[in-house]
């Protein structure tokens, strides 16, 4: 059984919607049960056993902190939580997964500086949020400093009038999420003149907005699927207490910067990072195996005569043939099985399972 609660501000979010979709997508996948509650005092109406689990997603730190002595009451450390906080507030015996905030800040601040934009602005901060004070350290720790914040105190509109008080001062901005980025850019009546950029999450709108939005990204739906996941990492391993996964982001050119391209310089587009108590699961090598293990842990049947035709080295219209499946049908489910195992294709896929000679066993025929 798996239970999950939410903060209640946050549960009407847009992020916590496509977290719930992931959520649910690997419910239907295991055919597990879960329960969704609206307050943490409920559990004490809930039979709990020892082998339950809950997912508990919160932007408020203050809520979190607030909560997690009741979920410890019932769940012990069988706790995953689900959100964006800085590492060194989360020292307690239960696991996270979070997005790679200091990465996307990272990306932003380094594209930009690409394009010698050396003036750069924070806007549209939430000081309620521990998210966007988290991005507020980071970017201070990559060269901006306190006279370069702009606070969303509930008024977008506040917020821009503080901004264009300064605005000259700027040659570049970094917005905390794509609303803020939209609001900026309405008001400002000529935001040519800046090169601007979002830290992501309202990815439909963002489409939809004209100029289109340079931004970091993330498969918020990801968030749900690697929190069940690591439900069922906990279940299985009992001697592992504090598991920490961080959800990557990807970057994505828009028009808000004229299209302009990437100069790396060096710097990773995307940098993976999974890892626990001790620094164990910053090893490559756990890592793959974990990848392993829950590809094992979430395959069907019909996946598992696809890996073992696979291996076997049958080509996709042969693996169609064989199980009556289209050649695209063969490469979309392969295709989400070596995402799981972090390979990008077949080759790097095959690489990975003869590393560890893992044999993949399916049906005879």
């Amino acid at each position: 059984m798996f239970y999950l609660i939410a903060e209640p501000e946050y549960n009407s979010s847009i992020w916590y919607k496509e977290i719930l979709t992931g959520i649910i997508s690997e419910k239907r996948t295991r055919r597990v049960s879960l329960v969704t509650l609206s307050d943490p005092l409920a559990l004490r109406d809930k039979q709990i056993s020892e082998e339950d689990f809950i997912l508990v997603a919160s932007s408020s730190l203050k809520w979190f902190m607030n909560t997690l002595p009741i979920c410890e009451k019932y769940f012990g450390n069988r706790i995953v939580l689900i959100a964006n906080y800085e590492e060194s507030l989360l020292q307690g015996n239960y696991s996270i997964v979070t997005s790679n905030i200091p990465q996307g800040i990272r990306l932003l601040y380094d594209y930009l500086n690409g394009y010698n934009k050396k003036k750069i602005a924070l806007y549209g901060i939430n000081p309620m949020s521990a998210s966007d004070m988290y991005r507020v350290r980071c970017f201070i720790s990559r060269g901006g400093n306190e006279n370069d914040l702009f606070y969303n105190d509930g008024s977008l509109s506040d917020c821009y009038n503080e901004f264009d008080s300064k605005k000259d001062e700027y040659d570049a901005v970094i917005c905390v999420n794509d609303y803020a980025a939209v609001s900026l850019i309405r008001h400002l009546k000529d935001y040519e003149g800046y090169l601007i950029a979002s830290c992501g999450a309202a990815t439909q709108f963002s489409d939809a907005f004209s100029p289109s939005i340079t931004r970091t990204h993330l498969n918020y739906r990801e968030f749900g699927n690697a929190a069940f996941n690591l439900c069922n990492l906990l279940s299985k391993n009992p001697y592992i207490h504090s598991v920490k996964i961080s959800i990557t982001n990807s970057f994505i050119l828009g028009e808000s910067t004229r299209n302009l391209p990437f100069k790396t310089g060096g710097v990773q587009l995307f940098d993976p990072e999974v890892s626990g108590s001790g620094g164990y699961y910053s090893d490559p090598e756990i890592s793959e195996m974990i990848n392993i293990e829950t590809l094992l842990e979430i395959i069907t049947k019909e996946d598992r005569d696809l890996l073992c035709g696979l291996m076997s080295g049958k080509t996709y219209q042969e693996l169609a043939d064989q199980y009556y499946l289209s050649v695209n049908g063969v490469k979309y489910r392969l295709k989400r099985m070596f995402k799981t195992c972090g390979a990008g294709n077949r080759t790097e896929f095959e690489k990975i399972l003869k590393k560890y000679s893992v044999v993949i066993k399916g049906d005879s025929k």
